[in-house]
């Protein structure tokens, strides 16, 4: 879950260029990973809800990464989004904005966009832990928006324990029972104390015969 808050909001008759939407929003999704030997697949699916009445858009995210050459990666993702609740305003009304506002890009101040991307990228693995990436992605299609091109840099962290364990540290010869799960004790018997049982317990027999 994501918010954020525009320092410069987009007035409706501005000149200056937009450079983002310029309203508050929030994102909310689930990413997915499923990890293999040497391949991982990973997925986003959430929501991008905005404010001043643009509409809210459904986001999605499907891409592959591949290792090679020990350290290094190489990936590919198709990534967009699509409007599932129409603007509150009128087309009309948002190209006013966009007209003008100098220099702006037909991507802010949107009305009902739809948008596909594709993405690529290569990486280097410091650790297990940590790596970077640097990609590149371009438009494929899109509907009242504008065609673009973005460079992308990322750093990304993993705390130890989060990722997929390896098949060989759950088939290693020596197995411990999960901390979870019932496990016996060795039985503790003092001598001493069974001797004064049984002779306990034939006191008790006598004094019943005796009391018949």
């Amino acid at each position: 879950i994501e918010a954020s808050y525009p320092t410069d909001e987009t007035k409706r008759l501005q000149t200056n260029p937009l450079s983002s939407d310029g309203v508050p929003y929030v994102n909310a999704g689930v990413w997915m990973f499923k990890p293999y030997r040497y391949f991982r697949f990973e997925g986003y699916l959430g929501m991008h809800v905005p404010g001043e009445q643009l509409a809210s858009r459904f986001v999605y995210n499907l891409g592959a990464e591949v290792a090679m050459f020990g350290a290094f990666t190489a990936g590919a993702a198709i990534q967009g989004y699509e409007s599932v609740i129409a603007d509150g305003t009128s087309h009309a009304e948002r190209k006013l904005t966009q007209t003008s506002a100098d220099a702006t890009s037909m991507r802010f101040w949107a009305y009902n966009p739809a948008l596909l991307e594709a993405k690529g990228w290569i990486g280097l693995r410091f650790d297990k832990s940590f790596g970077v990436r640097l990609g590149y992605s371009k438009t494929l299609n899109g509907v009242r928006n504008a065609e673009g091109q973005s460079v992308l840099l990322a750093l990304y962290y993993n705390t130890p324990g989060t990722g997929a364990r390896r098949r060989s540290d759950q088939t290693g010869p020596v197995r411990t029972a999960p901390r979870d799960r019932f496990e016996t004790e060795p039985e503790k018997t003092d001598p001493e104390l069974f001797e004064q049982q049984k002779q306990d317990s034939s006191l008790d027999s006598t004094e019943r015969l005796f009391d018949r």
